[in-house]
């Protein structure tokens, strides 16, 4: 019996160790310093769109641990605008239809 009782108790040992703090089952935060990092990579990243790339810094966002003390450069972000490449201009698309 004795035997049972440890050898249960030390099957919930790696649970210990995944548990958050937080009520919240996905809670997890990130520092100011790697949600700028990340934010400026994923901004350059050109095989996501525009859009995209902005709702997921967004939603990193949500996800800072101070967001009062954090601030992002937005005109950093719109310099790193990269038009999508899925999409050409449509004088090239007329263009190209010719050759």
């Amino acid at each position: 019996m004795v035997l049972l009782t440890t050898l249960a108790s030390l099957a919930l040992v790696p649970f210990s160790f995944v548990h958050h703090n937080d009520s919240d089952p996905y809670g997890w935060h990130m520092s100011c310093e790697r949600f700028q990092q990340r934010a400026v990579e994923i901004a350059a990243d050109k095989n996501v769109s525009y859009a995209w790339r902005m709702k997921l810094i967004g939603y990193l966002m949500t996800k800072l641990e101070d967001p009062s003390s954090c601030e992002l450069d937005l005109a950093v972000l719109q310099q790193l605008r990269i038009p999508d490449q899925r999409k050409a201009p449509a004088h090239q698309a007329r263009a190209s239809s010719f050759s």
